[in-house]
């Protein structure tokens, strides 16, 4: 009997099943043909693809060790040692006793879900994303929640032709240059292209226990890297909600460009620390290619909200600004306007001792209050059953056939009153 955290069907899925198909059909037509090798891009053991390795010296130093090593849990200091030279290459600055060696990224994963979660939390993945995320937070009796990557096209501008190189270069417009468009017809070619980025408005529909945002930089399978501006946002959104931070950067050597920054340099950059975390005391931890960053909550954040080294304010909205935007919202709404003006002033009658300023103040005051509970009550339950709206896309759909259905039944009565 198998445990409950595994999957109901271990069968291959359809795209593995097609991928699959794909590779022996691949591979048929190259052993026909003597000009076509085999290369199996999808292969990342590196001894599936016969790539020569001489164990006889580690072997032999493991013979000279043996009886006098000491077991560390963090792992052996002499790897932990070159963990940190391979960091301070570069521009990391880091100690052997903050790095934390695992097996792999999945052994990293599960150590730091046991860690910071129990049984029914959340954690908040990126979507589109990798599926490995889901299936390894199944086992530690985890949920996903997405959080997403939208396509934002940049503002068309102007680029010479050593800038329009230098563009292509960075890790987001390298990616993104397959769907870039050129607009000619100009002295200078105008540019429009496309990148992913983080949609922290998104971030704002997390579940109530979700316990680690994890960020994937370089992102597979989009390549997005998380600018400083995003990086702010997410430090940001986890202070304010008691959340662990994760950054996942196993692709951090693949980017296109030295200009494209790695998290940690977020972290250990003097005026990121000033400018967004300001006295919060930051503890990084590294396992892999990986790190945690956990924020001391004594401090605030900045009530003006996150600003990057530009200084340009974080797109995490605060509490303060979701309040405001909420009045000039309602003061702004025909709607709103037109059902008070039609509710209110017929009800205040001027034979009655009250003046009629006060009796105004009074229906709208008893406005407020029911309108407090009606949608307080409306809250509580959206909170209720957005976990279940969330993981069934059967009573998403029930639910919008039912909305379409009250709908068309309101313009079938309109029509006919």
């Amino acid at each position: 009997m198998l445990s409950s955290r595994l999957p109901k069907d271990l069968s291959p899925s359809p795209f593995f099943e097609e991928l699959e198909r794909a590779k022996a059909d691949v591979f048929a037509e190259c052993a026909n043909s003597n000009d076509l090798p085999f290369i199996d891009m999808t292969v990342s053991s590196p001894l599936r693809v016969g790539l020569p390795f001489d164990l006889a010296p580690a072997i032999d130093e493991a013979k000279a060790e043996f009886g006098t090593w000491v077991a560390d849990a963090a792992g052996r200091r002499e790897a932990r040692d070159a963990v940190v030279e391979y960091y301070r290459e570069r521009g990391g600055n880091f100690t052997a006793g903050q790095i934390i060696l695992t097996a792999s990224t999945s052994e990293a994963y599960s150590v730091l879900f046991k860690t910071f979660c129990d049984p029914g939390d959340v954690i908040l993945t990126p979507m589109p994303g990798y599926p490995l995320l889901d299936t390894l937070a199944q086992l530690e009796h985890l949920e996903c929640a997405p959080y997403f990557l939208k396509i934002r096209r940049e503002n068309a501008r102007r680029l010479a032709t050593d800038e329009r190189r230098e563009c292509a270069r960075s890790c987001n417009d390298k990616i993104a240059a397959k769907n870039s468009v050129v607009l000619s017809g100009a002295k200078n070619p105008v540019k429009s292209s496309f990148r992913f980025v983080l949609d922290t408005d998104s971030l704002l529909a997390a579940p109530e226990r979700a316990k680690i945002l994890l960020l994937v930089s370089p992102h597979n399978p989009t390549g997005h890297c998380v600018s400083r501006e995003e990086w702010n946002a997410a430090a940001r959104f986890c202070e304010e909600n008691n959340m662990i931070l994760v950054v996942d950067e196993v692709f951090g050597d693949y980017a296109f460009s030295d200009k494209v920054s790695r998290s940690w340099q977020y972290v250990l950059d003097e005026r990121t620390l000033a400018g967004s975390l300001q006295t919060s005391r930051l503890q990084v931890e590294c396992r892999d290619d990986e790190f945690t960053h956990r924020h001391d909550r004594n401090a605030a954040p900045d009530a003006e909200g996150v600003k990057d080294e530009s200084g340009i304010r974080s797109t995490m909205p605060s509490a303060r600004s979701l309040y405001m935007r909420g009045i000039i919202m309602n003061l702004t709404n025909p709607k709103v306007i037109l059902f008070v003006l039609s509710l209110i002033p017929p009800a205040v009658r001027l034979d009655r001792p009250i003046h009629p300023s006060l009796q105004m103040a009074i229906f709208g005051g008893e406005f407020i209050l029911a309108t407090m509970i009606v949608f307080g009550c409306i809250a509580l339950l959206a909170g209720t059953v957005k976990k279940f709206l969330l993981t069934s896309p059967k009573a998403n759909r029930n639910l919008n056939w039912f909305s379409g259905a009250v709908f068309v039944f309101l313009a079938v009565a309109l029509f006919f009153v």
